[in-house]
């Protein structure tokens, strides 16, 4: 009986470990989906004079969405993009994931969700004299 009791510990132990990096992998994913989209959104954002204090804010955000979205539908990816009200670009990612051991006690298929947000902001550094 106790040898059992044992295998299923062993057993449950292993699943937490297999299954808990999956999760993590699943996360590390939709994450990165996440910060790639709003990468591709940020450059997408077409070029603007640089002000005289060595910034200038991009009022357009409608091609950094376009470019984020089509990353997303590349990538097979579902998630959703919005332009903050300070120029930020925020991509918030849905990644599917199935555990493999812990499915047997009943823990079924959830999502992670990755986010990532970046300034839409272009600067330059000074360079010295």
């Amino acid at each position: 009986m106790w040898m059992i009791t044992v295998m299923f510990a062993v057993v449950l132990v292993v699943g937490l470990v297999v299954d808990g990096s999956s999760r993590m992998n699943a996360i590390q994913a939709a994450d990165h989906a996440a910060a790639e989209a709003a990468r591709a959104g940020a450059q997408a954002v077409p070029r603007t004079p640089i002000q005289s204090q060595g910034v200038a804010r991009s009022s357009s955000g409608t091609q950094a969405v376009a470019a984020a979205n089509a990353y997303l539908a590349a990538a097979g990816v579902s998630g959703s993009v919005a332009v903050g009200g300070r120029g930020s670009l925020s991509v918030t990612t849905s990644v599917p994931w199935t555990p493999k051991f812990l499915s047997a006690i009943g823990v079924g298929t959830s999502n992670v969700e990755g986010r990532a947000e970046v300034s839409l902001v272009q600067s330059v550094e000074s360079r010295p004299s």
